[in-house]
């Protein structure tokens, strides 16, 4: 089936753009990137997985890991290249990292399916990276973009092998996308022809099965994404702290769906992605760098920001 025509995501030059500023006078060479990572084959239940393996520089004998999941791309993108640049980062950062390519893109077989078998193959995944030498199976992580967020969210509610999860602008309610998305290639073609089929709308959204969600939970989300809005994160957020889960959102004043050099609210978000992977996997005290707001669960979503002198804001609970 071919994927509908939608406005791609170039994930790899926001990134890029992104860690030339969270890395200063450092000179990244894609390709060099690439070199320095190994390409693994992982089995699946009915297809085979591509990624790209990282390790730390001064590898120990029980490290933490994290797989990272692309965004939506053209069909002809190869996820794990995609966010290889993540991983790599991650790596130096002291992880076991995986950048996987979802189920439809290069070199993974299968069908782009919107969130219906991916996660499945994300438990496999972390299956097969907790068998690999010197990963810690008990400190295992997942970060995704866009649909990587919400794929990562939902394989999170299938396995607690999973103890960390970190979603920037995630799908998480389906049918509400649908509605509220001003993408139109997404709301005439993606959704219908891709995302209702099989198992549906309910069983492809994250925010359904928040209570199955046991691993803390960090929700990324700029402020003034029009093709994911921010309530998907928001609601994520207040369904998970209705059963009691750890979970935080921090909203980027003045972000949109993808990741722009200079915005000093990025900036922090990663500075506290990797405090909170650092304080869920390597078990790290819990960071005091940003001061948490409190998030009321019966209040109505606030549209207007009450906080217009900060670049995001913190929403923490349990």
């Amino acid at each position: 089936m071919q994927k509908p025509t939608l406005k791609p995501i170039k994930f790899w030059g926001y990134l890029l753009i992104l860690f030339f500023i969270l890395i200063p006078n450092a000179c990244i060479d894609k390709q060099e990137i690439l070199k320095e990572g190994t390409r693994v084959t992982i089995p699946g239940d009915d297809i085979s997985m591509a990624g790209i393996l990282y390790t730390p520089g001064d590898p120990g004998e029980s490290d933490p890991a994290v797989i990272v999941l692309h965004g939506w791309l053209e069909p002809e993108e190869n996820g794990a290249d995609m966010v290889s640049i993540v991983a790599w980062h991650l790596a130096r950062e002291g992880y076991v990292t995986l950048a996987l390519s979802m189920r439809g893109w290069p070199d993974t077989g299968g069908n782009d399916d919107c969130g219906g078998r991916q996660p499945f193959d994300v438990v496999k995944a972390v299956q097969w990276l907790s068998r690999q030498p010197g990963v810690n199976p008990n400190r295992i992580g997942l970060l995704g973009f866009s649909q990587g967020g919400q794929v990562a969210l939902l394989a999170a509610g299938l396995t607690p092998k999973v103890k960390a999860v970190v979603a920037f602008f995630p799908v998480t309610d389906l049918e509400r996308w649908a509605q509220t998305t001003q993408t139109p290639g997404i709301k005439d073609a993606y959704i219908p022809e891709v995302c209702a089929k099989d198992l549906g709308l309910k069983a492809k959204s994250p925010i359904h099965g928040a209570c199955a969600i046991n691993a803390p939970t960090l929700l990324i989300h700029g402020e003034q994404d029009t093709r994911v809005p921010m309530d998907q994160s928001l609601n994520m957020a207040k369904a998970m702290l209705d059963c009691g889960k750890n979970v935080q959102l921090q909203l980027v004043k003045g972000g949109d769906h993808t990741l722009k050099k200079d915005h000093k609210g990025w900036i922090e978000a990663w500075e506290h992605t990797k405090k909170f992977l650092a304080e869920h996997l390597k078990q790290l005290p819990p960071t005091k760098a940003a001061k948490p707001d409190t998030l009321n669960r019966n209040a109505p979503m606030q549209q207007k920001d009450p906080y217009p002198k900060k670049t995001g804001r913190i929403l923490q609970g349990s």
